[in-house]
């Protein structure tokens, strides 16, 4: 669905050197994450990646609102930054160039909103989006994007990272699944959860809180880093990966 209320507000590039994660005093750090690219690096986003002609973004920054359906889960397909607050009413707008607007879905799709460019197109920065959700249970994160999530809780979080994509969440939550594949990040050390189950494969890196149980698998060169000390701990490491508690 590409229904959306452009706000014509014009941004000068630099802003967008600002840190979405500084919007709220309990948001988790994005240090060391990937994602958006740098000011002055030239970025390709699409579905085809292909290096070819695409639409080039002109510069001209303006913040567009998105109308979409209620979600509990939420993807992001390319290269760019999400700042998510769980607890509030549905919001979701973005950052981009003014003509790359209708290159970009923001679309929900079996409960999922979905973030994805629908052709290629070139920019100095990947489009950053703002998205505030009363709930959210599941987070995919696919390419080299980056999801910042706080407030999160409830019964279930559900994480999934695949390429040298990044997450990093804050809150509680009763049980944390997280599946990470690549080179990605994912960082829960700021979600207090109960239970704690995780698989990693490539060489990625996953940081987590568990209070009373713990269950990771590890293949390849793949890193666990822990906090507490869970009553319940089962380690299995496949490759030269490693599990350990945080020092």
């Amino acid at each position: 669905m590409k229904n959306f209320q452009p706000l014509i507000v014009p941004i000068s590039v630099s802003l967008l050197a600002f840190s979405l994660a500084a919007c709220s005093s309990g948001a988790p750090s994005a240090e060391g994450g990937g994602g958006a690219s740098k000011p002055g690096h030239t970025v390709i986003i699409g579905p085809n990646h292909s290096g070819g002609p695409a639409l080039k973004g002109n510069d001209h920054v303006i913040s567009v609102d998105r109308k979409v359906e209620q979600f509990h889960a939420i993807e992001l397909v390319d290269a760019g930054k999400v700042q998510i607050t769980v607890g509030s009413p549905l919001k979701v707008s973005m950052l981009v160039d003014d003509n790359l607007v209708d290159a970009i879905d923001t679309k929900v799709e079996g409960g999922k909103l979905v973030i994805a460019a629908n052709k290629d197109y070139q920019a100095n920065r990947a489009a950053t989006y703002s998205v505030d959700v009363p709930e959210l249970s599941e987070i995919y994160v696919s390419g080299d994007g980056e999801v910042l999530v706080n407030a999160v809780k409830g019964d279930l979080l559900k994480i999934d990272v695949s390429g040298a994509g990044s997450c990093f969440a804050a809150g509680k939550a009763t049980n944390v699944k997280i599946n990470l594949s690549g080179a990605g990040n994912v960082d829960c050390l700021k979600v207090a959860a109960d239970n704690v189950t995780l698989t990693v494969s490539g060489a990625g890196t996953c940081k987590v809180n568990a209070l009373n149980s713990l269950k990771a698998n590890v293949s390849g060169a793949g890193t666990v880093k822990y906090l507490g000390s869970p009553a319940s701990l089962n380690k299995e490491v496949t490759g030269t990966g490693s599990i350990m508690p945080m020092m």
